[in-house]
């Protein structure tokens, strides 16, 4: 019997794609077929590579770069409500943070998502996240 080789955690399933983002595997895949979210067809079956996805889906600016350190560590991807939890804030403030700007944030589905790692890398060093 051949033995299990580990798979690189940096590539993933259609439902761990969903599960990252927090998104259905449906809108999943509306976002391969419109280019939204990369993606490499292998048989029947879809892979994606993570920092990738993760620069292409969260990416709202050029200087909001995720790099392969970031994308190994802790949440990677939150919500609104969750954002707020984390930063001790209510969901309503962390909404009116992401629509004036201050927290980068990207529309997924119906909700806003925010990559946690560059949000956490901001307050470590102590700036501000609306340049004055």
């Amino acid at each position: 019997m051949v033995g299990e080789v580990a798979g690189d955690p940096r590539i993933l399933t259609t439902k761990e794609v969903a599960e990252l983002i927090k998104a259905s595997e449906a809108y999943v895949i509306r976002g391969v077929n419109s280019g939204s979210i990369p993606a490499s067809r292998i048989g029947s079956e879809w892979r994606y590579w993570k920092p990738l996805v993760l620069a292409r889906v969260l990416s709202t600016t050029s200087d909001l770069t995720v790099s392969g350190s970031l994308v190994t560590q802790g949440p990677d991807v939150v919500t609104a409500v969750e954002l707020g939890q984390l930063l001790r804030m209510t969901a309503h403030t962390v909404s009116k943070r992401i629509a004036d700007g201050s927290i980068p944030a990207r529309k997924v589905g119906k909700g806003w998502r925010c990559h946690w790692p560059t949000i956490r890398s901001v307050l470590e060093q102590g700036q501000d996240f609306t340049p004055r």
